[in-house]
C-alpha cells in the first residue's frame, strides 16, 4: 500500500481553507501535517 504524505505551511489556515479542501481532493492525499495554522 502506497501513501501520500504532504507537509503543510499554511501561514493562517482560516483564509486558506478553500484552497486546502481542493489540494486534498486533487492530489488524493492520505496524510497532511500542518504547521502555523494561526486559529
Amino acid at each position: 500500500t502506497t501513501f501520500k504524505i504532504y507537509v503543510w505551511n499554511a501561514n493562517g489556515l482560516t483564509q486558506r481553507c478553500k484552497e486546502l479542501k481542493y489540494f486534498l481532493h486533487e492530489h488524493n492525499i492520505n496524510i497532511m501535517l500542518i504547521s502555523e495554522t494561526h486559529f
